[in-house]
């Protein structure tokens, strides 16, 4: 089918070379991916005419009128579907492609040549809604990269207030913010960064598995990156997300590990967070002082980021790859990559591991057995 609003995307470095002793030309179209080299003539002719009118607004009659003394229209078609072959011209959005953000050209340079639906995967950002538990180092840099993205609606679920240590954590925060509810502090900042993104909080503790179903149900995914102290808020949201089949993924900051991970599918036959806190205990060099500390962490409920030892780089390597994951899962650019697994990234040295999840027998919470 012929384009009606062909693109040549802005990643594309297009251009012709003169002739040769045989008086062919040459047109190169170029990306970091890929180079098309196509022999022939005319093709400056193409590049100068044909080439800035590929916006992806301009209909195809349009660019036919335009340059018919130099090319015949079904010369032009054909040129363009062959080009469309090669992937390098593609179906633009017209009128509306006006309506997206100018920033985002990168993305969708991305996602042109990463997600099987190219950059109409975008719209499947703009209609996600996702939760993000815990407003801190990492959860600010997800946050970020979610609404610069072009997340439809984020809702931000952190019942802290900003302290000191934040605004070493994450830009987002200044010092002006402390003392204020952490979640508001840092919607707020995102309002200015992302106006098109809808950002929602809950500034209170949810109390039980079933309060947070309410929050999370309909979401496209959740993010978790709530602090080790908040782990009793974390456990409820482990029972909400399996008893909703939802898919979501944690991450933190470990001491002198970076955590990404676990990620779960929803899928009722996966092991759980549950089983996954359960066997990092039983790994433990000393699994006695290591169960000690979870009960005393389940007791806590209240975030320790400032009194941990951590990095800023880390709250953004964390917070950003897990917005990474969630962008390219929800757009298909890729298949999940953290689906029961969890990748450990060390500071210092930046030695990495990525390690699969078991499900753990007699797990109080999915049972421990596939059904």
């Amino acid at each position: 089918m012929p384009f009606r609003n062909p693109l040549l995307p802005e990643h594309f470095l297009a251009w012709a070379e003169p002739p040769d002793e045989g008086g062919d030309e040459l047109l190169r179209i170029v990306s970091w991916r890929r180079a098309l080299t196509l022999k022939g003539h005319s093709f400056r002719e193409f590049s100068r005419e044909v080439v800035p009118l590929l916006d992806g607004r301009t209909g195809i009659d349009r660019i036919c009128d335009e340059v018919a003394d130099i090319f015949a229209r079904e010369d032009l078609e054909a040129a363009l579907e062959m080009l469309g072959g090669q992937g390098v011209v593609v179906e633009g959005g017209g009128a509306d492609a006006a309506a997206l953000p100018a920033g985002l050209q990168p993305q969708l340079a991305w996602l042109s040549e990463a997600a099987p639906e190219g950059r109409a995967a975008q719209r499947h950002l703009t209609a996600a809604r996702v939760v993000l538990f815990g407003g801190g180092g990492p959860g600010a840099a997800a946050a970020r990269g979610l609404a610069a993205a072009g997340i439809g609606e984020l809702l931000i679920v952190d019942p802290a207030e900003v302290g000191a240590s934040d605004s070493y954590f994450s830009p987002l925060f200044r010092p002006g913010d402390a003392g204020s509810l952490r979640a508001e502090a840092l919607a707020d900042a995102l309002a200015e960064l992302a106006p098109d993104c809808r950002i929602r909080t809950r500034t209170t503790r949810p109390d039980s598995p079933q309060d947070i179903a309410a929050l999370i149900e309909g979401a496209a995914m959740v993010l978790c990156c709530l602090d080790a102290g908040e782990l009793n808020l974390a456990l409820k949201l482990n029972r909400a997300c399996r008893d909703l089949g939802m898919r979501w993924l944690a991450g933190g900051m470990e001491g002198l590990d970076l955590v990404v991970g676990p990620g779960f599918s929803g899928d009722p036959d996966a092991a759980c967070y549950m089983c996954w806190r359960m066997r990092e205990v039983a790994c433990a060099a000393n699994p006695q002082a290591r169960f000690a500390l979870e009960r005393h962490l389940d007791r806590l409920r209240r975030d320790l980021s400032a009194r941990r030892e951590n990095l800023a780089m880390g709250a953004d390597i964390v917070g950003g790859m897990m917005a990474a994951e969630a962008v390219a899962v929800l757009t298909g650019a890729g298949e999940p990559a953290l689906d029961g697994r969890f990748l450990v990234v060390e500071l210092p040295g930046l030695r990495q591991e990525k390690h699969g999840v078991l499900r753990k027998p007699g797990c109080p919470v999915c049972g421990g057995t596939a059904r």
